[in-house]
């Protein structure tokens, strides 16, 4: 396998330094941790507040991908919540902004309580499923779902 020199150089001080410090140890601080502690651009009072939560949600996916080579599950903090745009006999439309991309979206809120009934159950799985299955430049696209609390 062919290493860079500076890589090589960066193994051997690390086991220089790990061969000398025989008695002492390191403790390893989690990836979730440090997310929030260690990132000085995240500490930075210059930002404002949204850029603070964009970073850190940035910061979140490069880290799930580090670990796992999968995207984190979403959640609704990756998506800026605005105004309703109608209301239905299950739930309401938002507008939203996605926080990653800055591309506007629908987001479609559910609410479970009026879902008793297995005949209203079975209508929203069915336009859950025609909505993944189908890319057409004239309806709306379902990019991804996810569940709240």
């Amino acid at each position: 396998m062919n290493i860079g020199k500076e890589v090589q150089k960066k193994i051997a001080a690390s086991r220089r330094a790990s061969r000398e410090n025989k008695g002492s140890y390191r403790m390893e601080v989690p990836d979730h941790e440090r997310y929030d502690t260690q990132d000085s651009t995240i500490s930075d009072p210059n930002l404002s507040p949204r850029s603070r939560k964009n970073l850190k949600l940035a910061r979140l996916v490069r880290l799930a991908f580090k670990k796992t080579l999968n995207p984190p599950a979403t959640s609704s903090e990756f998506y800026k919540i605005g105004k309703v745009m109608g209301k239905g006999a299950f739930g309401k439309v938002n507008l939203a902004i996605h926080r990653l991309s800055g591309k506007f979206v629908a987001l479609k809120s559910i609410n479970k309580t009026f879902l008793s009934e297995e005949a209203s159950k079975r209508k929203v799985m069915q336009e859950f499923n025609i909505l993944q299955r189908t890319r057409h430049k004239n309806i709306v696209r379902l990019y991804e779902s996810f569940e709240t609390a």
